[in-house]
């Protein structure tokens, strides 16, 4: 699945919930991506302190994860943003701190 795909199909399934579209999506998206965060740490949180079942850690930690990249779709959308874009403009800022530090090291050395 490409990010576009997946981009057209969150929007797609969120059409049906009463606020898709509304004044309430943006806050509702914004601390759902919080919340949804918060749960993402409360099992990588549980799986290190060695209180969580260990077969169950990658499949939870997976659909939590899920559920994070559902609301930046959605959140993006509320600003015309393309999720795909979000990707590569993040590689891009990635590659370029990347350079950034490989001549910091070369100027240093």
């Amino acid at each position: 699945m490409t990010p576009n795909e997946y981009q057209d199909q969150i929007i797609e399934i969120s059409k049906h919930y009463p606020i898709f579209g509304t004044d309430k999506g943006l806050p509702t998206y914004s601390s759902g991506l919080a919340e949804e965060v918060g749960e993402v740490m409360g099992i990588v949180k549980r799986h290190f302190r060695g209180d969580a079942k260990a077969e169950n850690f990658k499949e939870n930690l997976t659909k939590e994860l899920g559920d994070v990249s559902a609301y930046l779709v959605l959140l993006a959308k509320e600003f015309d943003i393309d999720f795909e874009d979000i990707l590569t403009m993040n590689i891009e800022k990635l590659q370029n701190i990347k350079m950034a530090l490989y001549w910091v090291v070369v100027a240093i050395c």
